[in-house]
């Protein structure tokens, strides 16, 4: 990354103001719009035992006047993700769903589980070159879009994880909480965490996102799912009004309450605390025997 990506995403966030910047690991994921958008995912097993579903909400929340955020919830193909734009006017919302239209239509053909992954991970990188492109015609600075997403091969008892910017992803099991990515954030390489008081100049300051440069590094984690695991994609919009351990009391509520229930009251208690960014989130749940629906 540039010595001065911080200070552009910095303005782009901020001030709409556009320049550009960014590698990839390997993993994969998305979908979006204004208002509440609820996409409930289709049921799939991973064997004759395992069954897996996905609920995406997405919300503009009380003082942005467009969504920016996109998500998509495809538990036919076992991938999960959601994407925050930046880049002001249209940049951010044109960003975030050119990964998510980028990714739809890759995992929409017909790939072997272990092919899904790659081929998201291609389609990452395809997209972060067309918003490259696109920003440099334009001369539009700053225009990008966060990442992170989850794919769960069909049949595989495992699942990966992948992200870049300050977009979360979050494994509850056994009722404790494990945030599962670091924040790409000038806050966290400042070491400040949740808690604590960040300055000004540095709020919502990213230090990674899909678009700001010809190549881009995406961290990505393998993990092996259970049953009664519960994983959670959210915007920074959802962290910015609830703890680590508020989520952690919504989330322990699977499997007695459905993944479509624990999304929506997500939003829910954002819209309460003012939700002063758009908001989404993806719910994806683990069990033995089928789902009663999501």
């Amino acid at each position: 990354m540039h010595a001065f990506a911080p200070l552009v995403l910095f303005f782009s966030r901020h001030f709409g103001v556009t320049f550009a910047c960014g590698e990839v690991n390997w993993c994969r994921s998305f979908f979006s719009s204004m208002g509440t958008v609820q996409e409930q995912g289709m049921i799939f097993s991973l064997d004759r035992a395992l069954t897996v579903t996905g609920v995406a909400v997405t919300d503009v929340g009380h003082k942005r006047e467009r969504n920016e955020d996109a998500v998509i919830s495809l538990s036919q193909k076992g991938v999960f993700c959601v994407a925050d734009g930046m880049g002001g006017a249209h940049g951010g919302k044109e960003a975030s769903q050119t990964i998510i239209s980028t990714i739809s239509d890759r995992v929409e053909r017909d790939f072997s589980p272990e092919a899904i992954a790659r081929e998201v991970l291609g389609a990452i990188h395809e997209a972060n070159r067309r918003i490259f492109v696109r920003a440099v015609e334009r001369r539009v600075a700053g225009m990008g879009s966060t990442v992170v997403a989850v794919v769960i091969p069909p049949g595989r008892r495992h699942a990966c994880v992948l992200h870049a910017g300050d977009s979360r992803a979050y494994l509850m099991r056994r009722k404790k909480l494990q945030r599962l990515t670091v924040d790409h954030s000038m806050a966290t390489e400042m070491g400040l965490g949740d808690n604590e008081v960040v300055p000004k100049f540095i709020e919502g300051m990213v230090t990674r996102a899909v678009g700001l440069g010809e190549s881009l590094d995406v961290d990505s984690r393998e993990l092996k799912i259970k049953s009664g695991d519960v994983l959670l994609l959210c915007s920074d919009g959802l962290n910015k009004h609830l703890s680590d351990a508020e989520i952690a009391d919504h989330l322990a509520a699977f499997p007695q309450d459905t993944v479509q229930a624990i999304a929506n009251r997500l939003i829910i208690e954002t819209k309460k605390r003012g939700a002063v960014d758009n908001v989404s989130v993806i719910v994806v749940g683990i069990q033995r025997g089928r789902l009663n629906g999501g």
